[in-house]
């Protein structure tokens, strides 16, 4: 059984408590390809561990994060298990990118205004970012980018 405190060149899988069942077959399917993996149901973490800081520091450590996304996540708002970089507007930023990815486009918009009240700069190159090609020619789309200043006819 892997040790949540260790093994740092591992993949880290995440998931919400709800979805444990999915999240060991995916387990169990990349150890049988011969893949080292741990998460925290494995007995890593223990009630009342600092369980978030653990969380953050081992998805800084590992090789690959994989997260388990689904309906339960939104309940848990991804927000929580993203890496901290700094500031939290950039944090809403890397949410929706990871929404947009899952074609989850109600959440992925709703990040990005998080992100835009938060003033993230890195709303500059969103229009450059192919995380969200599947978004283009959405009304929202067309009404963020307007926001931010890089609609066609504010870049003329």
């Amino acid at each position: 059984m892997a040790r949540f405190d260790r093994m740092p060149s591992a993949v880290f899988l995440s998931n919400a408590s709800q979805d444990s069942e999915a999240a060991r077959r995916v387990c169990e399917s990349l150890r049988s390809s011969g893949i080292e993996v741990w998460f925290d149901i494995e007995g890593g973490l223990e009630h009342g561990d600092e369980w978030d800081a653990k969380i953050r520091r081992h998805i800084k450590e590992c090789v690959l994060f994989i997260p388990i996304i689904s309906a339960n996540t939104q309940a848990r708002q991804i927000e929580d298990l993203a890496p901290a970089r700094g500031r939290r507007a950039d944090v809403h930023g890397h949410a929706a990118e990871v929404y947009a990815m899952l074609d989850d486009r109600h959440s992925a918009f709703a990040s990005l205004q998080r992100s835009l009240a938060a003033r993230d700069a890195a709303l500059a190159w969103i229009k450059l970012d192919p995380s969200f090609r599947n978004l283009h020619g959405n009304p929202q789309w067309d009404d963020l980018l307007r926001k931010v200043g890089l609609a066609d006819d504010q870049l003329t």
